[in-house]
Formats: C-alpha cells, structure tokens, sequence
C-alpha cells in the first residue's frame, strides 16, 4: 500500500503462513518468511513485485529463520536462525548460497540490519552479561568481528535501525519500572548518546524509520486480530493511523 493507507494490493495467496516482509533496494524484489519448512518452521523466501508466479525458496532446513534484510546494493541478506533455542545472525547471498554465521555463542543475536555502507550489522544481542541479560543493541562487523554493544541499560529493547547517514540507530525501548510507557530511542554511534524521540502509551512493535528520517512505521496490538498499522511523524510528533479493518495487519516495511 501507498504511505496514505490506500492502493492495498495483496502479493502471496496460498494456504501458508506468509509474514515479515521486507522490500530490496529499488522496490523491485520482496523478501517474506513462509511457515513452510520442516516441522512447521519459517523459511525465506524471495519474489517480485511485478509478479506473484515468481516466489523462490532461500532456506530449507529444520531450523526456523527470522528478520530477513537486505544489504544496500542487494546482493547479500542477513537474518537470524534459531537452532536449538539459540539464536544467532547469519548472512547468505542473494540467492540462497553461501549460508554463514556473523555471531556464534550462548547470547541470544536477533533483529538485525546492514548499515547504509554495507560494512555492519547492527543487532540486539541479550546475554547474561549485557546488563543483568536485559537485551542490548549491538554492532558488528559482517564478518563477525568486533562485537560492540552500544547501549548497557536494564530495559527492553527491539527493532534496531539505522539512520540514512549511518551515524544513529533507532530503536523501540521499554522499561519494566514504567509499564505503561513505550519508546523509540536514538543512540549516537560515535558518542554512545542516547536521546528519546517519541513516547507511546501503548506497546508498539516492527518499529521502522523512513529514508527521510521523518516517519516511523510500525503496528500495535501485537500479533491478533486487533493488530493495526501506523505511521508517526517525527517533525510534528503525530500519530497516523494506516488501516482500520477486520484483520491482523502486522510487520510493515518500506519499498526503498
């Protein structure tokens, strides 16, 4: 759908679970995870939006995949695969091949995304030693080194991005002391500052910036029937409703 809510078009019909969308540089490919692996688990898969005859399958095995993203220029993605409970960031090439993992270890590594250089991947990384195992973000380099936590605080936190210049990362946070707020935060990479940006009264989820650094997208409700989409104007600290209907509509993404 467009930015206004309107032009709603569907792009899979099958009787699979499809979720997680997420749309390559140039709006050309889509990437989603489809409930169709071994075991009921979700595996990646790939099509076109001019096309919904062409989906392709990029994993196939008995673990479950998540949080797939593209890199800048299109050619590699990074996602987060669960094997036995644990969690870590793998990175694979477009099509499928060369399946790697940038993080190995006991500390839970999910919601990752490139770096608008391609050289990082920033993450949320929950261990028992990131403050008391309070999930934290994290960056690092694509080929596993360097491992930087750039928050050390007792709350939650999810949905890490990055600014178009690369020099912020955004993120939902929440603190179990205050259970009736929630928060999207900016931390600064060089400086390690933190600054709040948007205070919600409800719990959001997806939390998404646009290129333009003035909206936010993300949905509220959860995964349920009651789950909306919407948009919040940073510049003018509004928040914009997208869809109002009967279904669950979750995990939003932009077309860059």
């Amino acid at each position: 759908m467009d930015p206004e809510g309107a032009d709603l078009m569907q792009i899979t019909n099958n009787n699979i679970e499809d979720i997680s969308p997420a749309c390559s540089p140039g709006g050309k490919r889509f990437l989603y995870h489809s409930r169709s692996g071994e075991n009921n688990t979700y595996e990646i898969m790939t099509g076109y939006f001019d096309s919904t005859l062409t989906h392709i399958q990029l994993t196939s095995d008995y673990y479950s995949e998540f949080d797939a993203g593209w890199s800048p220029d299109g050619m590699k993605i990074c996602f987060s695969r669960e094997i036995n409970g644990n969690y870590d960031i793998w990175k694979m090439n477009d099509n499928g091949d060369e399946q790697i993992p940038v993080t190995a270890g006991p500390d839970q590594d999910t919601d990752p995304e490139w770096s608008p250089d391609g050289r990082k991947i920033v993450f949320i990384s929950k261990g028992e030693d990131n403050s008391a195992g309070f999930p934290q973000v994290c960056i690092i380099n694509i080929d596993g080194s360097e491992k930087t936590p750039l928050t050390d605080s007792p709350t939650v936190k999810e949905d890490p991005a990055w600014s178009p210049d690369g020099k912020y990362i955004y993120f939902s946070d929440h603190d179990e002391k205050e259970p009736e707020k929630y928060f999207i935060r900016s931390v600064r990479l060089s400086s390690r500052e933190e600054k709040e940006i948007a205070v919600f009264n409800e719990q959001i989820f997806g939390a998404q910036l646009s290129d333009n650094n003035k909206f936010i997208l993300y949905f509220v409700g959860g995964y349920n029937i009651n789950s909306e989409i919407y948009l919040f104007d940073i510049i003018a600290g509004k928040e914009i409703r997208l869809t109002n209907n009967s279904f669950a509509d979750f995990s939003p993404g932009w077309i860059k």
